[in-house]
Order: structure tokens, then sequence, then C-alpha cells
């Protein structure tokens, strides 16, 4: 029991640094701060930039898209997409959380990767439904409960796949290990971003708008709530 309320502590006071209210006040802010700007950014596009130069872009990505479909790619694209799923995602999450707990021997990681995910896909809830932007169209899909920016798939991947590939680059002790997981990771927010766009469920600025969302938050929380050490940063 003692050992447990010691791993318990250690992933409370994370490492030695800025205070644990500090830390949170921290993620509040940039919370906040990335809320509203990103919102504001998707009222820019969907109210003020509608038509302009960006939109037409936009439509013009889409209907390349769609000369491009063929029933083999919209098959491989459906399974792409799968791997951005939110339920699918939050599975992961807690596995992989533990993973990182059993390999590296500690808490703070698995702590990192939970608070990038949750933090992300609120973020996500709280600019998808205040732009409210409607979706391209001709769609593979039917039924989205959510509106098309920021796009939820490619965010949360960024979340989840960056915010693991961050985390090991930092943390794993075994650097080509590090290496091959975050070089997997990159690929797999690019294959969702791809597959998101084809399949007719976002235009390219829906994904870069989750691409910048999901980057910056990551990068927040892992520098927050990971900071590297003096002794780190001067090797």
């Amino acid at each position: 029991m003692r050992a447990i309320m010691n791993e318990a502590r250690q992933a409370a006071t994370l490492t030695a640094g800025p205070s644990v209210p500090l830390r949170s006040a921290v993620l509040l802010l940039a919370f906040a701060v990335l809320a509203a700007a990103l919102t504001g950014v998707g009222l820019l596009l969907t109210r003020v930039l509608t038509p302009s130069a960006v939109s037409r872009l936009d439509e013009r990505a889409i209907e390349w898209f769609v000369a491009q479909r063929t029933p083999t790619l919209n098959d491989a694209t459906a399974i792409g997409a799968d791997f951005a799923m939110t339920l699918i995602v939050f599975a992961l999450t807690i596995v992989v959380a533990l993973v990182l707990r059993l390999w590296l021997g500690r808490w703070r990681e698995s702590l990192a990767l939970i608070v990038c995910v949750l933090g992300e896909w609120l973020l996500f809830r709280i600019v998808n439904g205040a732009v409210g932007r409607e979706r391209p169209d001709p769609t593979l899909d039917v039924g989205a409960l959510t509106a098309s920016f920021p796009s939820g798939h490619a965010g949360i991947a960024v979340a989840f796949y960056g915010g693991l590939a961050l985390i090991v680059l930092r943390s794993a002790p075994q650097r080509r290990l590090a290496i091959a997981i975050a070089s997997f990771c990159l690929a797999a927010v690019l294959m969702v971003a791809l597959t998101r766009v084809y399949r007719g469920m976002h235009f390219p600025t829906d994904v870069l708008g989750s691409w910048l969302l999901g980057g910056i938050w990551v990068v927040t929380v892992v520098n927050v709530l990971l900071p590297r050490r003096r002794r780190e940063a001067d090797a």
C-alpha cells in the first residue's frame, strides 16, 4: 500500500519544478486561449472568408479527392479513419498509459498522454459546437453528429499519436525505439488526415485547424507536465 501511495504521489508531483497549482493554472490558461483563438479562426473561415480564395481552394481540394475515389480506396480509407475513432482512441489511451507505466516505471508520462487526449477532445467539442461549419458534399459517410471545423478525427490523432511521439522522444531511454514509435505515430496522423478529406468529411482547412489546435495543446501539455531537467537540457 505504501508503494502505491508513493507512486500516486510521484504522479501528482511529477518532476521537480513548478508547483502542481501553477502547472494546472498554465494548462487552464492555455486551454481557454486555444478555445477562443480556434473559435475565432473557425468563424473567420466560415463567416468572413466565404466566399474567398481559401474557400475556393477547399472546394477544389474536395473535388479532386472525389475524382480519385475507387472502391478499393473507399474501403481502405474507412479502415484508416478507424485509427482515430473517439472510443478507439480512448481505449488505446488507457492501454498505452499502462504500457508507459510498466516501461518507464513511473506515471507522469501516462498522465501527460491522458491530459493530451482528454484536453484536445474537450477543446474540439467547444470549438466545433461554436463554429458549426457544414461538412463538404458529397461525403462517403453519413450520420455525423458533429460539424466540420475542426476535424475531430484529425485532432484526436494529433493528441494521441502526436502526444505519444513527443512523450517517447523526450522520456524513453531507448533512442532508436523512440524514433521508430514516433515515426509510426507521425504516419498515423497523416493517414487519418488524408482519409477524412478523401471521404469528404472535412475540408483541408478543417484538418489544418485541428492540427493547429491539437499540436499547440500537445506541446503545451508535454512541456508543462514533463519539463526537461536542467542537466538534460544542458546535455
